[in-house]
């Protein structure tokens, strides 16, 4: 429902870019994975027109890499994406407290996932394991599962209803936090 906070994880990269859309019960306070964005080797205005379409008025974070310069013409992703009209912020990175976070959420029924709507991020969770050492393994095809990290450890200190969204003047997607330039959070 439009009453339900929203946000969304972007993990880009030129072979895949996805997203992942959050909404929280504002009763039950359980988060519902609801959304999924899935596409390789497509330029960031497609990419950035898909995820507008779902809502141009919920708030993202990103992948703190995204803030990286092109050598190329000198511009970040993240600056491209600002451009594409993205009211986005830098994610948290952190890996094991993300996982940490998504299993307790996952484990105490307060995270739910949309089956049909997200059938790379069901994918992808169910190739997830540890090695013998206790390591993510392995760390590659994971572009869902970064995307649902960086919504679930950051995106949900920006969710927000369409009414909220529409009733204040939002023109300029303003950081809730400073962000260290270095690290992204």
């Amino acid at each position: 429902p439009d009453y339900w906070p929203r946000c969304y994880g972007l993990d880009v990269g030129y072979n895949w870019t996805a997203c992942m859309w959050l909404a929280i019960d504002p009763n039950s306070k359980v988060v519902y994975t609801y959304d999924e964005y899935y596409v390789g080797q497509a330029v960031a205005a497609i990419h950035a027109s898909a995820i507008r379409q779902r809502g141009d008025w919920i708030a993202g974070v990103i992948d703190p890499s995204s803030q990286q310069r092109s050598g190329t013409d000198g511009r970040s992703m993240l600056e491209i994406y600002h451009q594409e009209g993205l009211l986005l912020d830098l994610a948290n990175n952190a890996v094991e407290t993300g996982i940490s976070k998504i299993s307790n959420l996952l484990a105490t029924g307060q995270m739910k996932i949309c089956k049909q709507s997200c059938p790379n991020l069901i994918k992808e969770f169910s190739t997830y394991r540890r090695d013998d050492k206790g390591k993510v393994a392995p760390k590659q095809q994971d572009h869902a599962l970064d995307a649902w990290r960086y919504a679930v450890m950051s995106g949900l200190d920006y969710a927000i209803t369409y009414e909220e969204a529409t009733s204040q003047d939002n023109n300029q997607h303003e950081s809730a936090h400073d962000s260290d330039p270095i690290t992204g959070y």
